[in-house]
């Protein structure tokens, strides 16, 4: 959940649990794998079936006051229901909340226990249901929120692209969220650090959004995805890579040779 912040106090922790912190960092520049937040390798457990994470995801969002399809799509999006996901910066499991944000909303339990379908769901639905509470029941301001951080208030061409999925998803499910409005985003991003040289094109103050407009923005969109998409799997296998060597020295395990 697009930043985790070391806090001085418990007084400070709670602040940024309030609306500081967003529950991943989708944004953030991605560090070594050995700055990860502690995590090294997900745990070797047997992977409850779909329903199951769904049905758990469901249910912490309905004890919340949560619609349970907004969890849901969140789901999705964010780990594809892989419990043992885990981000480009130490996001874990089946929502991709940072164990820092966990801690900050009362998790006691070290960034193992995230692996944890059941623990995963119960702080990274709660960090949801505030958003969708901060963003009165607005569903793109809400998943905005939840990537971003609850105190953002800008709609970044990221979180358009977000919402956009969210919604994609939501109308498979007849959901009647399905129909939310899709706003512009408030500004671009960085394409450089994504590897594309296609500006991201975003409402300029003074006239109207047109739809001339829009045809450039998901032209743009869809070389961006694809840029950021080839350029996440590159990082991820080395990371994996990274985690196999790691986990077999732990393990006195000697590395077989090509």
């Amino acid at each position: 959940m697009r930043i985790g912040l070391k806090t001085a106090g418990a007084a400070f922790a709670t602040a940024l649990a309030l609306g500081a912190t967003p529950a991943r960092a989708v944004d953030e520049p991605k560090p070594d794998a050995a700055g990860v937040e502690g995590v090294t390798v997900a745990p070797v457990t047997e992977t409850p079936s779909r329903a199951a994470l769904v049905a758990i995801v469901r249910g912490e969002a309905a004890a919340r006051g949560l619609p349970p399809d907004v969890a849901e799509a969140v789901a999705q999006i964010e780990s594809g229901y892989q419990p043992s996901q885990v981000g480009g910066v130490g996001e874990i499991g089946l929502m991709q909340i940072r164990p820092s944000t966990a801690e900050m909303l009362g998790h006691t339990g070290g960034p193992i226990a995230l692996f944890d379908p059941a623990t995963n769901a119960r702080y990274a639905v709660r960090y949801l249901a505030d958003a969708w509470k901060l963003a009165g029941g607005d569903l793109c301001r809400a998943l905005m929120k939840y990537r971003a951080g609850h105190n953002e208030e800008r709609m970044s061409a990221l979180s358009v692209a977000y919402c956009t999925r969210a919604r994609a998803y939501l109308a498979t499910r007849g959901s009647s969220l399905a129909g939310a409005t899709i706003p512009a985003a408030d500004f671009g991003v960085d394409t450089a650090s994504a590897g594309s040289s296609v500006p991201f094109p975003v409402r300029r103050k003074g006239r109207p959004w047109t739809e001339a407009d829009n045809d450039r923005f998901w032209a743009a969109q869809a070389v961006r995805i694809k840029a950021l998409t080839a350029k996440i799997m590159r990082e991820r296998a080395a990371k994996i890579q990274v985690y196999k060597v790691r986990f077999a020295r732990r393990a006195g395990i000697k590395p077989a040779r090509d």
